[in-house]
């Protein structure tokens, strides 16, 4: 089950993911890449079979002309995508022979044909990625896509998505890997797909950045609410609407007396919200001193106190998180993730 991890405050809430999430995405796609090629190997030794001992030799000479009519389609298919990304890129054919070479090599080592890499490819360009940083990033996305069961191309894909998220929290384009390792373990760890987990992250990206919210705290709080049976849209607009709600009651200047108010209830103040120098502390550290504050109050009045402070939807996807931490008896979130 993903949970939120240790941050070494209060109990815990923060999520230190890396150590788990390493390499999730290239070992998942490494057994469905061995997996592609096995049946490859079955479907040719049968061909195979079939010819040498003349059974069905019309049927297979129509498959021949017809795995060959689709093969030109695809490979038409593919070298308009090449075209698209030297348009969008503003390169020359000779510039992308790189980025060719490398679709091409992709494609014997994955699920996924030339097409649909270039595809991918070309989400990338769109999305404003440079040539060197789309050959950089085009690995991460087949194995992204691989690991999640999930398109690569396409305006829905795991590139448009990838791409996307990693602009929105400001990540470079060299931890493209590491952002499919993050992805992985929490999609595949809760009950949630990748086109959910960037349903929920599509309302958090800037706002989550600003506030100093890192992707992997962000991953394991919408698979808490995943698990919760929260739904995907509602639990990112509730996180993003509860981390506004804690920066204004973190504020002397814009802050209400019914903040004030329900800080006081949960046992905080403003100095546990931002720092001197007027930044608002690490969101995971927040969470943890309102834990704190929430054991110590009965469950009608704790409820009451959340819903004065972050409003209704605010408070919709922080009890869950709390919650989790109650049923567990105690437990760290990042005890929750390892089981």
């Amino acid at each position: 089950m993903v949970g939120l991890g240790s941050s070494g405050v209060g109990i815990g809430l923060s999520v230190t993911l890396l150590d788990r999430f390493s390499s999730n995405a290239a070992r998942i796609a490494g057994s469905m890449t061995a997996m592609t090629q096995t049946v490859n190997a079955q479907m040719q030794s049968s061909l195979t079979a079939a010819r040498r001992w003349g059974a069905g030799m019309a049927i297979v000479g129509g498959l021949a002309l017809r795995g060959f009519s689709k093969a030109h389609k695809s490979f038409r298919e593919f070298d308009w995508e090449l075209v698209t990304i030297q348009a969008v890129t503003n390169k020359t054919r000779g510039e992308l022979q790189g980025l060719d070479t490398l679709v091409k090599s992709l494609a014997q080592r994955s699920i996924f044909d030339p097409q649909q890499i270039a595809s991918a490819a070309t989400r990338l360009a769109k999305a404003g990625f440079e040539l060197k940083e789309i050959e950089k990033s085009m690995k991460a996305v087949v194995m992204l896509g691989t690991a999640t069961d999930t398109d690569i191309g396409g305006k829905t894909g795991v590139a448009d998505m990838m791409a996307k998220i990693m602009r929105s929290f400001h990540i470079p384009t060299g931890a493209a890997g590491h952002v499919a390792d993050v992805i992985t373990k929490s999609v595949n760890s809760a009950a949630m797909d990748m086109n959910d987990a960037f349903e929920a992250l599509k309302f958090l990206g800037n706002t989550s950045f600003s506030l100093g919210l890192k992707l992997e705290d962000a991953m394991g709080m919408i698979g808490v609410l995943a698990n919760a049976g929260v739904p995907q849209g509602i639990a990112g607009r509730g996180l993003v609407n509860a981390l506004n709600k804690i920066a204004l009651a973190s504020s002397k200047k814009f802050g209400t007396k019914g903040s004030q108010d329900a800080l006081a209830e949960l046992g905080l103040s403003q100095s546990d919200l931002k720092d001197a120098a007027g930044n608002m502390k690490p969101v995971v550290e927040i969470l943890d001193k309102m834990i704190e504050g929430v054991a110590k109050m009965g469950n009608a009045d704790s409820i009451a106190a959340l819903a004065k402070l972050l409003r209704l939807r605010g408070s919709r996807a922080v009890l869950p998180l709390l919650q989790m931490y109650k049923e567990g008896g105690g437990k760290s979130f990042k005890e929750f993730r390892q089981m």
